[in-house]
C-alpha cells in the first residue's frame, strides 16, 4: 500500500477516499510562531490533468483518449528530490506530475515551456495509457549524485582541562553542568553514488512491476522534463500477488514476486541497458548542451533484460509446526554504509492453537557477493542445513539467513527510512517499532535511558529515541486507519482515515521528567543531530520544529525553555561544525552558505513567541537573515550587470534599449533591499541615541535592551553590513558609469517635484537613468549617509581588533563563546563591560560618525522593519501545539507575519522589501508566514536574464517554502 507519500520537501500527497481520482496534498504550517497545523489539503484533479495531457505536446506515446471516469488512484510516490510524483491508477496507467513548475505557454504548443513556481503547483508531464494490469509495486531509482551523510554522534568523556570548544557542553555552554563532563563528537562524510540510477545526474527514472508480470522503466531523456518508457516481462511468472523492488550496489535491479496460486517466491535480476544515455552523460560533462543525434538515439534506445535467479516455495509451516501465511515481502537495498547488503524481509503470520493470538515472524535473508560478481541471490529454507542447500546453488552464490524476528500481533506496514538505515514496523494494534536494519535491534527505549534517577547517556546518538522519545500508539479502530507514512526525518507520522478525507498528524513524544540529571543535555544532542541530518540531506524540518515546540510546551512550567533553546542552537552549530568566529575575507562564501541559513532559521523559529512576537534571539536571527539577503541581492545583481556589460562589449554593437532595460531590471530588484538596509541603519542609530542618553544620565545599563549592540559587535552581522555598504557603492558606481559612457551629463540632472525630466535623454538611456535616480534618492533621503555608516563600522571593527579582542587572549574557545553569546542570545560578555566599557566605545564612535541630522534621524519612521522584541519570556496560550487533522474548512487561519500599511489595502513584500497591493496573487511562507508577490513584477517589460530573486522562487529567506496564501487548487 502506498496511498500516502511524504516528500523530503515536506509535502504529503495522498489519495482522496471520497473522490477516487482526486489527489490531495497537505503540509505543516506555522499558525502564530508557536502553534502548527496540518494545512487544509490542496485538491488536484488528476482526471482533468490527464484529459488536458491528451493534447499536450509533451506526450511521447500515442494515447487512446479513453475516458478516465471511474478510475481510482491506487498508489502515489515522490522521487528522492521531492519534485516528481508518480501516480498509478486502477487500470495500471502511470501518470507523472512535477512540482514547482507551471506552463508558460499553451499546452498545445509544439514546444511547451515551463517556469519555476511554488512547490504546491503541480503539472502533469507524462501519462502512460498502455498499462495492461494493475501496478503491484513501484520504486524511483537513486539519483546519480554524491551522498552527504552524517555519522552517528559518539559520546566522549571530558575533564575540566579537556572540555570541548563548542556546543552546549562547552565551558561557556548552556548545559556544561548537566552534561557532567560528557560531550558528543559529530562527523559527516561524502559518499559516491550507489545502487541503480539514471546515467545523467539530474535525471530521474521509475521502475514498475505489474500484476501480470510486466515490468516497465520510465526514464527522462537527456534534456527536458519528458519521460519515456521501455518494458519487459518476468519469465515464468503467471500472476503477482506481492512484489518488492531493490537495487544492488553495482547497478542491477532485483525483483522478488510472490504468487498465491503457485505458492512460490521468485527472484529476478533486471539489467538496464541505458543505450545512448551513457554516452550522453559523458558528453554532457564536457558540454552540458550536448544532444545525441536523432539517428544514433533511435538505434541505441534503452532496454531491459531479465534473468530468473531463484524459485523457492513459501514456508507454509514454521519450525514449530504451525501454519503460517505470507503477508509481507520487502527488499532493503544496500546503501552508502559498507556494512549493508541487499536484504529480503519475508513476513509470515500465524496463530496459536490455544488463544488464537496472532504473531508475525520476519525472516531476514541476505544476498552477498563475496567474489564481486554482479548478483548473488538465494533463499535458505528453514530447517535445512546450510551445506545441503548451498550445494544446489550455482557456483559463487553466497546466501545467509541472518535472522528470524518474532513479534506479537499483525503488521500493517513495513517501511524504510533515512537511506534505508531504519526499518519501521507499524502494527494493526497501533504499536510502532523502529529497528536498525543491520542487526534488527529496536532503538533505545525510555526505560533503558534512565538509570539510578539520571540519564545514562548512550554511546551513540542519532535518533530522538536516544533522548527518550517514542512514536505514540495509534488508535487504529477509533481513527479507522488504513495506512501510515513517516516524515523523512523520522520524527513524525501521518495516518489516513478509511472513510474521511483527513490525515492525522502525530509527533514523537516522551514522558521523561525534565528534572532528571542529563535531561537537557541529551535533548540538545538528539535535536541537534536530527537537525544536522535535515541540513546535510536538504530535507524539510517543519516536523522537527513541531516536535521541539510540543516538547517545550510540555516542560515549560518546570524548566527554563529559553535556556533549552539556546542549548539546542549551540549543539546544532557543533553538530554541523559551523564556526561563527570567522574573518572578513569569508563573507562572500557565507552569503550562499546553506548551513548558516539553516542555523539562523533554527534560531529564529525556536525563539519566537505566540503572535509572532520575537525574543531578542529571534530578532537578531531575523536581522542577520535579512542583511545576508541584502548582501546576496547586491552581489548577484552587480556581478550580473558586469557580466552582461562584458557580453555587450564582446558583441561589438552599441548599447541598445533592450540592454538598458535588462540592466535596469537588475537595479530595480535591489531598490527594496537597499531601502531596507538604509532604514535599518537609521534604526540602529536611533538605538544608539537612546544608549547615549542613558550613558549621559549615568544610568546603569548592560545594553541588553538594544538589538543594535550585539548586531554591531558580532562578527557575522557586522561583516555582512560592511559587505552591503561596499556593494551598494559598487552598484551605484557601475550604474552611473554605464550611463555616463553613453550620455556623460545625464547623471547630473536634478529632480524637481519628485519627477525627473527625461525628454532630452536618449531613448536607450532612459530605463537605466530612471532606476539610477531612484537609487540615488534612496541614498540621499536617508538621514544617515552611506559614508557615515561605512566609517562607523570600520572604526568599530578596528577598535575591537586592537583593543577588545586582546582581552580574550589567544584562546579559540573564548573567542567562539563570545561570538555565540552575541549572536545567539544578544548578551554582551562581562569582559566587554569592564572598564573601559565597550558601550562607551560604541557611544564614542556613534557620536563621532552618526550624530549628523540628529532630529531627522530620531523621528524617522522605521516601524516597518519590526525590530522590536519581547524582553521577558511569554507564556504560551493553552491548547494543543499542533492541530493534527487536515480539513477542507480551515479551523484556524494563519496569523500573517507582515507589516501592513495603515488605511491602505497594501503590504510590504517581505522578500523584495517593496509595498504592493494585497490581492489574490500572494504567496506566504509555511514557517514564518511572511508574504510576497506570487509573480515577478516587471518594470520595463523585459525579464532580466538572471536575477537574484530566482534563488528564492520556492523558498523564503527563513528556509520555509512558499505556498499560495489562500490555498488554491494546484491547477490554478
Amino acid at each position: 500500500m502506498t496511498k500516502i507519500s511524504w516528500s523530503k520537501n515536506g509535502f504529503i500527497a495522498y489519495t482522496d477516499v471520497k473522490s477516487p481520482f482526486m489527489l490531495c496534498m497537505s503540509y505543516l504550517e506555522c499558525l502564530d510562531g508557536r502553534r502548527w497545523q496540518m494545512a487544509p489539503p490542496i485538491m488536484i484533479d488528476v482526471g482533468a490533468s490527464i484529459n488536458q495531457f491528451h493534447t499536450n505536446a509533451l506526450s511521447n506515446n500515442k494515447v487512446n483518449g479513453r475516458s478516465v471516469s471511474g478510475l481510482q488512484i491506487q498508489k502515489v510516490t515522490w522521487n528522492g528530490t521531492g519534485t516528481d510524483l508518480a501516480i498509478a491508477d486502477s487500470l495500471g496507467n502511470i501518470s507523472i506530475f512535477i512540482a514547482g513548475v507551471e506552463l508558460t505557454n499553451s499546452p498545445n504548443s509544439s514546444t511547451p515551456s515551463f517556469a519555476m513556481t511554488l512547490l504546491t503547483n503541480m503539472e502533469i508531464i507524462y501519462y502512460d495509457e498502455q498499462g495492461v494490469s494493475q501496478v503491484n509495486s513501484l520504486k524511483w531509482l537513486n539519483l546519480n549524485k554524491p551522498i552527504i551523510a552524517n555519522v552517528p554522534a559518539v559520546k566522549v568523556e571530558t575533564t575540566k582541562d579537556t572540555t570541548v570548544s563548542s556546543g552546549c557542553a562547552a565551558r561557556q555552554g548552556a548545559f556544561v553542568e548537566d552534561a557532567n563532563w560528557n560531550a558528543y563528537s559529530y562527523g559527516v562524510h561524502q559518499y559516491k553514488p550507489y545502487g541503480t540510477s539514471h546515467p545523467i545526474g539530474a535525471k530521474h527514472a521509475l521502475f514498475v512491476v505489474r500484476d501480470h508480470g510486466d515490468i516497465t522503466l520510465y526514464y527522462q531523456g537527456e534534456h527536458g522534463l519528458a519521460y519515456y518508457r521501455c518494458s519487459a516481462v518476468l519469465p515464468e511468472c503467471s500472476y503477482v500477488n506481492c512484489s518488492s523492488i531493490g537495487f544492488t550496489r553495482d547497478g542491477d535491479i532485483i525483483v522478488a514476486v510472490y504468487s498465491k496460486l503457485e505458492k512460490t517466491i521468485q527472484v529476478y535480476r533486471c539489467t538496464i541497458d541505458w543505450g545512448y544515455l551513457i554516452d550522453a552523460a559523458e558528453q554532457q560533462k564536457r558540454n552540458p548542451s550536448y544532444t545525441t543525434p536523432g539517428e544514433v538515439k533511435q538505434s541505441k534506445l534503452p532496454s531491459l533484460s531479465v534473468e530468473l535467479l531463484q524459485v523457492e516455495p513459501v514456508l507454509e509451516i514454521d519450525e514449530s509446526g504451525r501454519l503460517q501465511t505470507l503477508k509481507h515481502m520487502s527488499i532493503v537495498s544496500p546503501n552508502y554504509n559498507s556494512n549493508t547488503e541487499l536484504d529480503f524481509l519475508i513476513g509470515y503470520e500465524s496463530t496459536t492453537n490455544d488463544d488464537e493470538e496472532v504473531s508475525t515472524k520476519i525472516y531476514r535473508y541476505q544476498m552477498a557477493n563475496d567474489q564481486k560478481i554482479h548478483i548473488l541471490s538465494a533463499f535458505l529454507k528453514i530447517g535445512e542445513s546450510d551445506k545441503q542447500f548451498q550445494d544446489s546453488l550455482p557456483r559463487d552464490y553466497s546466501i545467509r539467513l541472518k535472522q528470524v524476528a518474532t513479534y506479537k500481533g499483525s503488521i500493517l506496514n513495513i517501511e524504510f527510512y533515512n537511506s534505508d538505515l531504519f526499518v519501521v514496523l507499524t502494527f494493526t494494534n497501533g504499536e510502532i517499532k523502529v529497528v536498525n536494519r543491520i542487526n534488527f535491534k529496536e532503538l533505545l527505549s525510555p526505560e533503558q535511558l534512565v538509570v539510578d534517577g539520571a540519564i545514562k547517556f548512550p554511546s551513540t546518538a542519532l535518533m530522538l529515541n536516544d533522548a527518550g522519545f517514542q512514536f505514540p500508539k495509534l488508535d487504529m479502530e477509533k481513527d479507522d486507519i488504513i495506512e501510515t507514512s513517516f516524515s523523512p526525518n523520522l520524527t513524525s507520522l501521518v495516518s489516513l482515515n478509511r472513510n474521511t478525507n483527513q490525515l492525522h498528524f502525530y509527533n514523537m513524544k516522551r514522558k521523561l521528567d525534565c528534572s532528571l540529571k542529563g535531561f537537557m543535555f541529551i535533548t540538545c544532542v538528539a535535536m541537534a543531530f536530527r537537525y544536522s541530518y535535515s541540513c546535510f540531506t536538504n530535507t524539510s524540518c517543519e516536523d522537527l520544529f513541531c516536535c521541539i515546540h510540543e516538547e517545550v510546551a510540555r516542560i515549560a512550567p518546570h524548566c527554563d525553555v529559553d535556556k533549552l533553546n539556546l542549548g539546542i542552537i549551540q549543539e546544532t552549530h557543533r553538530s554541523i561544525n559551523f564556526n561563527i568566529d570567522f574573518g572578513r575575507e569569508h563573507v562572500d562564501k557565507l552569503l550562499g552558505s546553506p548551513p548558516l541559513q539553516r542555523l539562523l532559521s533554527l534560531q529564529f523559529s525556536l525563539s519566537l513567541y505566540h503572535g509572532w512576537k520575537s525574543s531578542k534571539s529571534a530578532a537578531i536571527a531575523n536581522v542577520i537573515l535579512n542583511i545576508r539577503t541584502v548582501g546576496f541581492a547586491l552581489m548577484y545583481a552587480t556581478r550580473s550587470m558586469v557580466m552582461y556589460a562584458n557580453k555587450v562589449s564582446k558583441r561589438g554593437t552599441m548599447f541598445a534599449t533592450e540592454d538598458s532595460k535588462f540592466q535596469a531590471e537588475s537595479v530595480v530588484s535591489c531598490l527594496g533591499p537597499i531601502k531596507w538596509f538604509m532604514d535599518f541603519c537609521v534604526a540602529l542609530t536611533q538605538q544608539f541615541i537612546e544608549l547615549d542618553s542613558q550613558l549621559k544620565l549615568k544610568k546603569s545599563t548592560s545594553g541588553d535592551e538594544f538589538v543594535a549592540v550585539p548586531i554591531v559587535l558580532g562578527k557575522i552581522p557586522r561583516y555582512f553590513m560592511m559587505y552591503c555598504v561596499s556593494y551598494i557603492r559598487r552598484l551605484y558606481d557601475f550604474t552611473k558609469q554605464s550611463i555616463e559612457k553613453i550620455e556623460p551629463n545625464a547623471t547630473l540632472y536634478k529632480i524637481e517635484n519628485n519627477t525627473l525630466e527625461l525628454s532630452q535623454v536618449k531613448p536607450f538611456t532612459k530605463p537605466l537613468l530612471e532606476v539610477f535616480y531612484s537609487l540615488k534618492s534612496i541614498l540621499e533621503e536617508s538621514p544617515v549617509s552611506l559614508e557615515a555608516i561605512d566609517k562607523f563600522l570600520n572604526h568599530v571593527d578596528e577598535e575591537l581588533k586592537t583593543e577588545y579582542y586582546t582581552r580574550f587572549g589567544t584562546g579559540e574557545t573564548r573567542s567562539l563563546g563570545t561570538e555565540q553569546s552575541l549572536v545567539f542570545s544578544g548578551e554582551i560578555p562581562s569582559i566587554f563591560l569592564n572598564s573601559p566599557s565597550i558601550l562607551e566605545m560604541l557611544n564614542n564612535k556613534y557620536s563621532k560618525f552618526l550624530c549628523d541630522n540628529l532630529s531627522d534621524t530620531y523621528f524617522y519612521d522605521t516601524e516597518w522593519l519590526r525590530l522590536e522584541f519581547v524582553k521577558k519570556q511569554l507564556q504560551n496560550p493553552s491548547g494543543p501545539t499542533v492541530h493534527c487533522r487536515t480539513d477542507l474548512t480551515r479551523t484556524e487561519q494563519t496569523q500573517e507575519n507582515n507589516h501592513s500599511i495603515p488605511n491602505d489595502n497594501s503590504r510590504v513584500d517581505d522578500l523584495r522589501k517593496l509595498v504592493f497591493p494585497y490581492e489574490v496573487n500572494v504567496k506566504k511562507c509555511t514557517r514564518c508566514c511572511s508574504v510576497s508577490q506570487l509573480h515577478e513584477p516587471i518594470s520595463f517589460g523585459v525579464s532580466p536574464v538572471s536575477i537574484w530573486l530566482m534563488a528564492f522562487q520556492r523558498s523564503c529567506i527563513c528556509g520555509g517554502y512558499w505556498v499560495h496564501r489562500n490555498g488554491p487548487s494546484a491547477s490554478e
